[in-house]
């Protein structure tokens, strides 16, 4: 009797229901896997685009070469029509194109002002910026690769030509993440934020399925009647399968992003322990609070989904009405992912860090409030198991 009789009945009860094993281990190793393949390498490459040459010209073709060299880029070898090339376009499957137009070299070697336009695809804004920024830093380029070779021509030293053509130099420093890897930074919250969805949702079922089928009576007396022990031995043998398949997700997922440091894994590792934890005791809370699995899941679902927005990781609180960004911090994977951020930009003092982990611990410490609540839905008569006459 106590907690090991309650977290023995779960485990029996888990044994018998291979869906929850699924739903716990099966389900967030197939997020690390789908999430990991979304961003690949961390680095969009090889997008494909159309180049339409009506010049013909040995210019033109080194303007096709000098795209198709940009990793970024791949042009297509198929000679296609500006109307071809739209349509293409609209079923994304191109995402830019590139005009050269007719007598485009004539007027480079005979000084008229000519233009090379371009169309990119801006509906999806991670590749719309991809392919605009790639196309204006090379075509920008291109552009001045004529005045390059007039001035060689004109005996003038290459050395002159650049300081000349490009007399201010951009010194770039991309800060936090130099390798411009996605992974890192966008493939390790967006990964927690479904876990959290999912770890909320199968405690609420846990927890509603028993009762609702009218072993909440049952499910108290193997805990000698501890509620509190009760509570605590329902959901740590989820907690241990989430915290498993977090693990075995963790080291996937860093080493497809290439991280540079194993600490950087094994922090995270323990901090998606207080963010399963937590999550955890937010569906026990819903659950209580709403007295209905059906609908508690709704809510569940609901608020966990809101993560990916009020976490941070696709928009700055900062720029968030002040109710709106308060209200992110009464989500534990708000609280998780500044833990986490920490990690690979640093600048949050020890206190700072310290204060989320305490709210993360008091997440887990929320169900303590409603255990009267939980006992009353578990003992109620509407759940009592049906005995036949």
């Amino acid at each position: 009797m106590g907690i090991g009789g309650s977290i023995s009945r779960e485990w029996r009860r888990i044994a018998n229901r291979p869906m929850m094993i699924v739903a716990s281990v099966g389900v967030p190793l197939f997020c690390a896997l789908f999430i990991g393949s979304i961003f690949g390498n961390g680095r969009m490459e090889e997008l494909p685009i159309a180049v339409i040459d009506n010049d013909f010209s040995s210019t033109s073709r080194s303007i096709i070469r000098t795209l198709d060299a940009s990793p970024s880029l791949q042009t297509s070898n198929d000679t296609i029509t500006l109307p071809e090339a739209f349509d293409a376009l609209k079923r994304r499957e191109i995402y830019g194109i590139v005009i050269i137009p007719q007598g485009f070299s004539d007027d480079i070697v005979s000084g008229r002002s000519t233009s090379l336009p371009y169309y990119y695809h801006y509906a999806y804004l991670s590749i719309g910026t991809t392919v605009q920024s790639t196309l204006q830093t090379l075509l920008t380029t291109i552009s001045l690769s004529p005045l390059v070779e007039v001035g060689k021509a004109s005996g003038i030293a290459p050395t002159r030509i650049e300081e000349f053509l490009l007399p201010i130099e951009a010194a770039t420093h991309p800060l936090f993440n130099p390798t411009l890897n996605f992974n890192i930074y966008l493939v390790v919250p967006f990964y927690f934020i479904m876990l959290q969805i999912v770890v909320m949702m199968v405690t609420v079922y846990s927890l509603g399925n028993d009762i609702e089928s009218g072993g909440g009576r049952d499910w108290i007396s193997q805990s000698g009647n501890n509620m509190a022990k009760a509570t605590l031995g329902k959901i740590a043998p989820y907690t241990f399968l989430f915290w498993v398949s977090t693990i075995i997700s963790v080291f996937l997922l860093t080493s497809l992003s290439h991280t540079p440091s194993p600490q950087f894994a094994l922090q995270i590792i323990l901090y998606a322990l207080l963010l399963i934890v937590a999550s955890q005791g937010i569906g026990v809370t819903i659950y209580a609070c709403i007295g209905r699995m059906d609908i508690s899941l709704s809510i569940s679902s609901m608020i966990g989904s809101l993560g990916a927005t009020l976490s941070g990781v696709t928009f700055p609180l900062r720029e968030f009405y002040a109710p709106f960004e308060l209200s992110a911090y009464l989500l534990p994977i708000r609280h998780f992912t500044t833990l986490t951020e920490d990690l690979p930009y640093g600048g949050s003092t020890i206190v700072i860090l310290c204060i989320h982990i305490a709210i993360l611990h008091l997440f887990s410490l929320l169900p303590l409030i409603f255990l009267r609540r939980l006992r009353h839905l578990a003992t109620s008569e509407r759940y009592a198991p049906r005995t036949t006459s």
